[in-house]
């Protein structure tokens, strides 16, 4: 019997899961989708990343290996996550052999309320562009043997009103490493460090820094060379995830206060790729106008 390797690109509201890998006794994304693809015949997933406890995704990527193509049972996968806030998001059919963590690049996006330095806050998290050690900004247990230098590829810092959004794009990133760079320029904007110190961190003196909170972090991207773009779900399984995201976000458009209500901003997101998506996939523009929710402005 022929064997299948099947690519599903995945997204989840982190809040409801004690992260995404699975642990004894808790709820997690890679629990609730390993025993819904075990009962359909398919093999335990290999997730492209693992986020922590509250940590949201818009686009993660698993793998599986089965007897079926994607197409023959998406549908039943999709039917049997509609309890949890896990959305399907995308598929294909792969090579046998291809592995989802071997990216070239991942791109996270955190939310920042209130900051009242911007441009100080650009200025403290542009330090951390480039190949550096971060073993300051991470967790690094003793047991963990690693190469704690990583390289960020970009940063962007973008605002409305009260609401910065930072996305941060490189190959991989150590464990909190996202939410302790965060943590650090809202150091600096609020006079608890300066940009030296940054500095100083990255060049390997210690210095301890805040680290961020879980839930508004977002794992948004996940690029490969072998796979162009995400695949696209078709027309008649696109709608049913639209459908089942808009009784998440139908109450929050077009005025969405992000800071009292995180898991509708994740909700959005999802929301906004899977529009996105289709409008470039199927060349409709004119689709793009479902996007303009705004953010809580000032």
């Amino acid at each position: 019997m022929s064997k299948f390797a099947n690519l599903f690109r995945i997204a989840y509201h982190g809040g409801d899961f004690h992260g995404s890998q699975v642990q004894p006794n808790v709820v997690t994304v890679e629990g609730v989708v390993k025993n819904i693809l075990k009962n359909l015949g398919a093999s335990s997933p290999l997730f492209a990343s693992r986020t922590d406890k509250g940590v949201n995704a818009t686009c993660n990527f698993i793998t599986t290996t089965s007897n079926k193509k994607c197409k023959e049972y998406v549908g039943d996968f999709i039917e049997r996550l509609e309890e949890y806030p896990i959305w399907i998001t995308g598929f294909s059919d792969v090579e046998i052999d291809f592995n989802p963590r071997i990216a070239k690049e991942r791109e996270y996006r955190y939310y920042v309320f209130n900051e009242k330095n911007k441009v100080l806050f650009n200025e403290a998290m542009q330090l951390f562009v480039g190949k550096h050690d971060f073993k300051n900004f991470a967790r690094i247990l003793h047991s963990d043997v690693v190469d704690t230098r990583r390289t960020v590829k970009q940063i962007d810092v973008t605002s409305k009103g009260k609401v910065i959004m930072c996305e941060i794009r490189g190959l991989s990133f150590l464990w909190h490493q996202v939410r302790k760079m965060i943590g650090a320029a809202s150091d600096v904007t609020n006079g608890r460090k300066n940009l030296t110190d940054i500095e100083k961190g990255l060049n390997g003196h210690k210095v301890d820094f805040t680290m961020a909170k879980a839930e508004f972090l977002t794992l948004s991207n996940i690029k490969y060379d072998n796979i162009e773009d995400c695949p696209i779900l078709e027309w008649q399984t696109f709608c049913g995830e639209l459908n089942r995201l808009w009784n998440t976000t139908k109450n929050m458009i077009p005025d969405l206060d992000v800071e009292k209500d995180e898991q509708k901003l994740v909700a959005a997101e999802i929301f906004q790729q899977l529009i996105y998506d289709y409008a470039i996939y199927r060349k409709h523009p004119d689709r793009l106008k479902v996007l303009n929710f705004k953010l809580a402005e000032a």
